[in-house]
């Protein structure tokens, strides 16, 4: 007797489940082949609907996790940082993504199971299709939320150049897209299945032929999505061509992060930021952008960029800037009390009240659960919990009214929305990548934040220490990024000024911007209604009676 792994199906699982997370993996940044998404979950889901939903569970938990080891080695780098827990917390944060799909999986499985098994009638694999998309999509929205949330590299992600399909979030936000994705990846499988069981028949079986619906349902969706997006495009960019606009540069110092908060390497940091920001102050922008936490000491302690900032804003730009502050304690014996906040100074030299975060990164700026676990603070590599802010801050530049969003609170995109729902007319995202190096995880970061901007239908700015330092307009299209003067790449220290659409105070709101998450909601409602008719026990009719 053959051992479990040597069994062919076992081997054809694992390949499959493998296989699935593989293909998804290279959809994102640095491989981008955005294609492979469009297929990528098929051999999950044939997996499934040969399974039970304990074994699809299982099967889908090696399909995430492989998905993810991939796909988040950026993470890897941080060892530079955290030694050995940085790696553990690479596998642990993986593997715990992955359970995600394991519930897609139980719940497929489930769902086929409650069909009476695919391939089947038309109508009954649609509806497979359908309720495995709404699936994957409540648990997209419950990845936003649960334990702080971590809404990275979601399906729709994938797509993040493909400007056509991408408008859909302007209604559904990254959600629409992920449930696109999904369903045609189900039509595909379902489609393959039944022609399979078409064109292999028994000997003397009459072979039964019918129009793939399956298919044809999934080009359609992708049409009518391609269609309506070039449509939204040319909409989007003649109200962008027509809209006021100012001249932004973003500075890029590129400090490596072993000397950022060295002080052997203030007077250098200090002395690149002016050199880069008086070059860009010589065209006279509206805005000159630093990154997040660019001064070496809080923003408020640091006399050397308060005089910076002063001589810079003399000759009439706003600077908005990431900046620690430090408020001292009420009391005596009490800790300093720490925000990662973002300011502005204007030409008449005035320091605007700042902008704390608001959604901070657990294990990097607060550690989870201090109060009940003390162990808590002796696993995490620092040294204790910064506060979080409590107020979506708007800054005036010229007659203009410009969000910010701190680090990855640009991947939220609940969080920035509001932004623009309380009158911001366009966005910044200053942020430091310089942690993850020359890995896919400035890349990733940028490729998250695309959605935002259609979400929102509002010209982004982002400004990295070092990293992925570009413009996007309305239409999620990157239209220019920091490379150096010689194209380097976009791990230098430069600067680039580019004209930023702002956003008419009268324009209608976009269907995300007003309502928010309620296409993921919907979703997440009806898997909820899919799960307990799937768990229902089917009534067995009563024989005859004789």
């Amino acid at each position: 007797m053959r051992p479990a792994f040597l069994n062919r199906r076992f081997v054809l699982s694992l390949l499959a489940s493998v296989g699935s997370g593989v293909l998804l993996a290279l959809a994102y940044p640095r491989f981008d082949r955005a294609e492979t998404a469009w297929f990528a979950l098929a051999p999950l889901t044939c997996v499934v609907l040969f399974h039970n939903p304990k074994a699809s569970a299982g099967w889908a938990f090696v399909a995430g996790a492989t998905f993810f080891l991939g796909s988040l080695n950026w993470l890897l780098p941080l060892t530079a940082f955290a030694g050995w827990l940085a790696v553990l917390g690479w596998i642990v944060l993986s593997l715990f993504l992955a359970l995600y799909w394991a519930a897609w999986g139980w719940f497929a499985s489930a769902l086929n199971a409650r069909l009476g098994g695919l391939p089947g009638t038309i109508g009954k694999n649609l509806l497979f299709a359908m309720l495995a998309s709404c699936a994957w999509v409540a648990l997209e929205i419950v990845r936003t939320h649960l334990f702080t949330g971590f809404p990275w590299n979601f399906l729709g992600v994938s797509q993040y150049r493909n400007l056509p399909v991408i408008q859909l979030a302007e209604v559904t936000g990254v959600y629409g897209v992920s449930w696109l994705l999904c369903f045609v990846s189900a039509c595909l499988l379902l489609t393959g299945l039944r022609l399979r069981s078409e064109l292999f028949v028994s000997p003397g079986a009459k072979r039964a032929y019918r129009p793939h619906v399956e298919l044809m349902a999934a080009a359609l969706l992708i049409m009518l999505a391609v269609v309506t997006g070039f449509r939204s495009v040319e909409k989007v960019r003649r109200e962008t061509r027509a809209a006021d606009s100012l001249n932004v540069a973003v500075v890029q110092p590129n400090i490596p992060q072993e000397e950022k908060w060295d002080e052997k390497f203030a007077q250098m940091i200090h002395e690149r930021l002016e050199t880069l920001t008086h070059a860009a102050a010589l065209a006279r922008p509206d805005l000159i952008v630093w990154p997040e936490s660019a001064t070496p000491d809080p923003l408020l302690h640091d006399a050397e960029a308060i005089r910076i900032l002063t001589n810079v804003a003399k000759r009439g730009s706003h600077v908005l800037l990431g900046s620690m502050t430090m408020e001292k304690p009420s009391r005596p014996g009490q800790a300093p009390t720490w925000y990662n906040s973002a300011y502005v100074m204007t030409p008449d030299l005035r320091l605007l009240e700042p902008y704390h975060k608001q959604h901070l990164v657990p294990f990097g700026e607060f550690v989870p659960l201090e109060r009940w676990i003390p162990l808590m603070k002796k696993v995490t590599p620092i040294p204790g919990s910064i506060m979080r802010g409590r107020e979506h801050r708007l800054f005036p530049v010229r007659d203009a009214q410009v969000g910010v969003a701190i680090c990855f609170e640009d991947v939220f995109p609940d969080v920035f929305r509001r932004f623009v729902k309380k009158g911001g007319q366009w966005m910044v995202n200053v942020t430091n990548d310089a942690w993850y190096k020359q890995s896919a995880g400035a890349h990733q970061h940028m490729a998250n934040s695309v959605f935002r901007a259609v979400e929102n239908r509002v010209a982004f700015v982002r400004c990295a220490n070092t990293g992925y330092s570009c413009f996007i307009d309305p239409t999620g299209r990157v239209t220019a990024h920091v490379a150096g003067t010689q194209g380097e790449g976009i791990f230098v220290a430069d600067f680039l000024t580019q004209p930023v659409a702002v956003r008419p105070s009268g324009q209608p709101l976009t269907f995300y911007t007003r309502y928010g998450d309620v296409f993921a909601w919907s979703c997440f409602a009806i898997t909820v209604a899919a799960t307990v008719w799937s768990l229902r026990k089917q009534k067995v009719p009563p024989p005859p009676a004789p």
